[in-house]
């Protein structure tokens, strides 16, 4: 038994130096068909969710650079949900949204980099612009003055323009 609660922490270690992001659900009153809906959505995704006691939990944590969510590892059971370097935080917590969402499940914490989140946090950063969302609104905002700008200065030179036009033809 012994062994394979460190064979737990070690891969709870290789998880956590492999993310950027952790995130605790808890799953209380998840039936089994409804967990296992949730971890397909999530690894669809590509989002790593993994279910282990929380004293493993607690021992892989206090080896990880997540140190600020030991106080959240309370409760009978949690999943907790990896996002690796790779993903986009605000990419990664719309996709846990969604999935979430769909089991009426909520997060009860995560970090990300040294900052940790409740549920609300998390709720905004979803609802935040992706960074492709982000670069077209910044697009959109800046295409208005420009035009604007481009048919002020060619005004006056399609006036000038259609002069000639009426002055030659």
């Amino acid at each position: 038994i012994k062994k394979k609660k460190i064979e737990t922490v070690e891969s709870l270690n290789s998880l956590m130096s492999n993310s950027s992001s952790v995130f605790i659900v808890p799953i209380e009153s998840v039936s089994a068909p409804s967990l296992a809906k949730y971890r397909r959505a999530l690894h669809q995704s590509g989002i790593k969710a993994c279910t282990a006691k929380n004293t493993l939990v607690t021992h892989a944590l206090k080896q990880s650079q997540f140190t600020h969510l030991l106080n959240q590892v309370k409760g009978s059971s949690n999943i907790y949900l990896f996002l690796d370097h790779d993903h986009d935080i605000v990419e990664g917590s719309k996709a846990i949204k969604n999935a979430l969402c769909s089991e009426k499940l909520h997060v009860k914490a995560m970090q990300h980099a040294d900052c940790i989140y409740d549920d609300a946090g998390f709720n905004a950063i979803s609802k935040m612009p992706n960074r492709t969302e982000a670069l077209q609104q910044l697009y959109l905002c800046t295409q208005g003055p420009i035009r604007y700008l481009l048919n002020t200065i060619n005004s006056p030179l399609k006036v000038f323009i259609e002069r000639l036009k009426q002055i030659h033809g």
